[in-house]
């Protein structure tokens, strides 16, 4: 029990100095110390007479021979004494950043401080045996890992066939590269499988989103449902619903940089109370206009800093919930219209780069315009031995979609400084797409 107890759970300073004694010893020499040896290390304390006589009487109550009649009933009363004092002090802590009495921390930390309260607890598991739990673990190993798929073949292969729970992915691009697009194609296709989205926007406004949602599924332009009649936007919308097989989409904006991770805690609260809508797949649009629920804006912490709690916290959310997040972020200005990106080429911060479980850089450049085109790129993934593989996408702008391109739904694009009529030769007769340029129509783009 003794890793589970703090000296600040005891309230009086005679009790917790005597269990800073027995921490203390213990901590040194790898076993508890006798009554002698804590009565000798009492007297060295400064305490005043109250504290003194105290503590004299709680130390002629201790018995060296003490054997607890039920030691569960002990680690369970012990538990709930822990639970007790820890929600205690996390109320004070709280009522101190209220006053203003606690400067370093801001008010949105308060959630966290009440929730690492409550989960104190005696966890008995202290590891995973490797000889002694073979068979959970050949198991486990077997065990399906469910994975949001993608409909983009290659980006399958960089995620081992989808997008695992429990992770953050980003995609990384210069300004005006499609970040937006591809996050709001792949919220679009999970919902379509059935997947519940959550689409978090801090720069457009919700109706954007929701026009760009409506283009990709009802595969039309965005200027000709402008002038789609009501009764007909309604039923493909209803068309579209029941292809998602009940699954549901929540778009909700935020004004740039003012929410944290503890925010979006609280909106998934409340989307599973007032709603009764749980996500399979939260979408940040973007990670670099999210705060730190640990760092105020004020205090003096860099933007390294910032935005790799920024990402830990994300990542912890997604743990903590079972749901895929997916966000993106900006490159450095060599990253804009470069025709090759590595994790360098994040912009503020590298801790991003650390803590994203699979990065995708997004590469365009005019050439590619010209054919309707971007190259992705795996610039880190955990899940499969991909990194540094490249290959092209086709883009449709104006129905927000993206294509398989190439044989085999997938070119590669094995290096850097090629041109886009070697990377995919146009053909002469194709007419323009939402780029303004002209689009790829061979029979392996349209069947993707």
């Amino acid at each position: 029990m003794l890793p589970h107890l703090k000296a600040d759970y005891f309230s009086n300073r005679a009790e917790s100095e005597i269990f800073s004694i027995v921490e203390d010893y213990v901590g040194k020499y790898g076993n508890a110390p006798t009554k002698e040896i804590i009565d000798v290390e009492f007297e060295k304390r400064k305490l005043t007479q109250m504290d003194y006589d105290h503590g004299k009487e709680v130390l002629a109550e201790v018995n060296n021979h003490y054997k607890a009649p039920d030691m569960k009933w002990l680690m369970d009363t012990t538990e709930q004494f822990c639970l007790q004092q820890s929600v205690i002090i996390a109320i004070n802590r709280s009522l101190e950043i209220i006053d203003g009495g606690n400067e370093t921390e801001p008010l949105t930390a308060l959630p966290e401080l009440m929730r690492n309260a409550l989960n104190v607890n005696f966890d008995t598991e202290v590891g995973h045996d490797y000889l002694e739990n073979v068979e959970d673990r050949y198991k486990k190993l077997r065990e399906q890992t469910e994975r949001l798929t993608f409909d983009i073949d290659n980006l399958n292969k960089i995620f081992g066939g989808g997008v695992p729970r429990k992770t953050l992915s980003l995609f990384v691009g210069g300004t005006g590269s499609g970040k937006s697009l591809i996050k709001s194609h792949c919220a679009a296709h999970f919902y379509q499988q059935g997947y519940n989205v959550l689409y978090v926007t801090l720069e457009l406004a919700e109706e954007r989103i929701g026009e760009r949602f409506d283009a990709n599924l009802f595969d039309m332009a965005i200027d000709d449902i402008y002038m789609m009649p009501l009764e007909q936007y309604k039923r493909k919308l209803n068309f579209v619903n029941e292809k998602a097989k009940g699954a549901r989409i929540f778009i909700k904006e935020f004004p740039p940089a003012s929410i944290t991770t503890a925010h979006l805690r609280s909106l998934l609260d409340e989307l599973r109370n007032k709603k009764d809508f749980v996500p399979d797949v939260v979408v940040v649009d973007y990670i670099n206009l999210m705060n730190s629920s640990r760092y105020k804006p004020s205090q003096n912490a860099n933007s390294y800093t910032i935005l790799k709690a920024v990402a830990e916290e994300l990542r912890a959310l997604a743990v903590e919930r079972n749901i895929a997040i997916i966000s993106s972020t900006q490159t450095t200005r060599d990253g804009n219209g470069a025709s090759d990106l590595s994790l360098t080429n994040i912009s503020e911060s590298m801790g991003l780069g650390h803590t994203a479980d699979a990065i995708i850089g997004i590469i365009r450049t005019e050439e590619l315009d010209q054919l309707g085109q971007l190259i992705l790129k795996c610039l880190k993934t955990r899940f499969s031995d991909k990194t540094n593989f490249r290959f092209l996408v086709g883009v449709t702008l104006g129905k927000m979609k993206l294509t398989n391109v190439g044989e085999g739904h997938g070119q590669y694009v094995a290096q850097p400084g090629y041109t886009a009529q070697q990377a995919a030769p146009a053909k002469p007769d194709v007419p323009l797409n939402n780029f303004g340029k002209r689009e790829r129509r061979d029979v392996s783009a349209i069947s993707g």
